[in-house]
């Protein structure tokens, strides 16, 4: 019978399928993980939002200009990426239950990454909650859209389209973070 160490070591091991790229930024989701190399390109394995199931090896995502920030959703409602490009625009993919991609939840998946035009600014960094996202534009401000984390769970909740996040209008903001349920 097979150890725990022999199943899932307990010493970090490269993995396969990134072929010595450098990596600038891991974020897992529910059954996934997105990586983002030093060349702006992003990378998936698990079971993608894209539909690809199981897939070990890290597989690199078509995207039309180089990324700067990636997030995986960490909600089983929500499947999805979201990456932020060079020049601002924010790019989505995955199924969306709770508002993240802004898209009309039909249980179907989106497989291509399409640029998201619901932003009232380009952002600079981007960050996925269980239900919810957060971004900071490039000018500072901190937005926030989806399943406000307070109303997750509740009967009736309606996701909330793009705004600043209160009681950060009037603040330059430089770093944004969401988990589970807080931002």
């Amino acid at each position: 019978e097979a150890t725990r160490d022999e199943v899932c070591p307990a010493i970090p091991v490269p993995m396969d399928g990134l072929g010595g790229r450098k990596v600038v930024q891991v974020s897992a989701g529910g059954y996934f993980s997105v990586f983002l190399d030093a060349a702006g390109h992003v990378f998936e394995c698990g079971s993608t939002p894209r539909g690809v199931r199981h897939m070990r090896s890290p597989r690199r995502v078509a995207l039309p200009q180089r990324m700067v920030c990636v997030s995986a959703s960490k909600c089983s409602m929500s499947s999805c990426v979201l990456a932020v490009a060079e020049d601002g625009t924010l790019y989505g993919w995955g199924s969306d239950g709770t508002g993240i991609l802004a898209i009309e939840f039909d249980g179907q998946r989106i497989y291509a990454p399409f640029a998201i035009d619901f932003m009232p600014a380009r952002l600079a960094e981007v960050s996925t909650g269980a239900c919810h996202a957060v971004g900071v534009s490039l000018d500072g401000t901190a937005y926030e859209w989806g399943m406000p984390p307070q109303d997750y769970g509740t009967q009736n909740a309606e996701p909330i389209a793009p705004r600043p996040v209160p009681g950060l209008e009037h603040e330059r903001v430089v770093h944004c973070a969401a988990d589970l349920h807080l931002s």
